[in-house]
């Protein structure tokens, strides 16, 4: 595991050798790790999109010789070399704790270090989460801010053409980032930060939001998705009366417990999905953790307050709406596409607190230093 003072290569070395074994376990369980084998060229993907095409190209270009096993060990080498030198500045010994059970969560060991979609994500969005927290924090007296936009523009450009719908929450922290720096919000007074009163917005945001679009729209989204998953191991036959009433909150409520958590009977069917329970554990566990800490941070300066409170509830919003859905019909399919999610929800939350406790400012101080 990770340790402070640990050498880099060393720590490479473990997470390399970590993430080599569950893939081996996944392929070993389900005979396949998502479309990895497909990106490589050892199978062909039928009816591909423009996306898939383009994910195909990039993976050709790697010295892999249309060999899975190569291209993990290649994939997750350059992973875990990326993420532990651009990471060892935010890591210390308050942190370090979080930072070990974030690492190495089995969704990013897995689809973080094989050929996939996510994997072109992950790396993409973390460079881009340390920018944005970088910019956010010093870029008034640290960078140029013309070379950092263009840097984030083509991040997030990429991660759209990668992605699409599941890269809104960082097209949402750009353009909250950018409004924050040109307008003042100041005459929005926030007396105290609620992480449950921040939940409860957000859970009532996003019922309101599916009372509004036509109920067609997420039922036929359903069925796509469906249809898509049916081949795989850990897919469901979902509940189409849940589905088609999903404006009911108590579904809604069920089917964001269901997107984290396999049901019982489906543990004792498959011992294997276990290893998700640990996962959405540890995953709640951080995400309330670390939010918790950075509001707690924060808690005097109300510009501060209402930037970080905006950002959470449109990271809650985009997961109960398109996560929460897609893990809902298919639970191994909730652990991959969580990848796309982390840099976000966890790592943007303790980046950011690492900077501002780090430089020793007086969060009377911060807005000065944002805006």
């Amino acid at each position: 595991m990770l340790r402070v003072n640990k050498s880099i290569p060393k720590r490479i070395f473990t997470r390399v050798a970590i993430s080599f074994l569950l893939c081996l376990i996944v392929i070993l369980i389900t005979g396949r790790i998502a479309d990895s084998s497909g990106y490589i060229g050892l199978i062909e993907l039928k009816g591909a999109g423009s996306r898939t095409i383009l994910v195909s190209k990039i993976f050709s270009k790697l010295p892999t010789y249309g060999n899975l096993i190569i291209s993990i060990l290649l994939l997750s080498t350059i992973s875990s070399t990326i993420l532990f030198t651009s990471l060892a500045k935010y890591i210390n010994k308050t942190n370090i704790f979080d930072w070990n059970l974030l690492l190495y969560l089995p969704n990013l060991l897995i689809y973080a270090n094989a050929p996939s979609k996510e994997y072109l994500l992950f790396i993409t969005a973390v460079v881009y989460i340390i920018i944005e927290s970088e910019h956010l924090i010093n870029g008034a007296k640290k960078y140029n801010n013309l070379l950092i936009y263009t840097i984030k523009i083509f991040l997030l450009w990429f991660m759209c053409q990668i992605r699409g719908l599941l890269s809104t929450p960082y097209i949402f922290l750009a353009l909250l980032t950018l409004m924050f720096k040109i307008f003042n919000f100041n005459i929005v007074k926030i007396r105290r930060i609620n992480l449950s009163i921040l939940l409860i917005y957000s859970f009532l945001i996003c019922i309101a939001l599916l009372i509004i679009v036509n109920p067609d729209i997420v039922t036929n989204a359903a069925l796509g998705l469906n249809k898509n998953f049916t081949a795989t191991v850990l897919s469901r036959r979902y509940d189409t009366e849940l589905i088609n009433n999903i404006y009911n909150p108590f579904n809604f409520i069920k089917i964001q417990f269901l997107s984290f958590f396999p049901s019982i009977t489906e543990t004792l069917k498959k011992p294997y999905t276990i290893l998700i329970i640990y996962e959405s554990i540890i995953f709640l566990y951080l995400f309330f953790k670390t939010w918790s800490n950075l509001f707690l941070l924060t808690a005097k300066d109300n510009q501060a307050k209402l930037f970080f409170s905006t950002i959470f509830i449109i990271i809650a919003c985009t997961y109960f709406l398109i996560y929460g859905l897609i893990g809902y019909i298919n639970i191994g399919s909730s652990q991959r596409f969580r990848a796309n999610f982390i840099p976000i929800a966890l790592m943007f939350p303790l980046i950011t607190d690492n900077i501002i406790r780090k430089n020793n400012l007086k969060i009377e101080a911060i807005q000065k230093q944002i805006y």
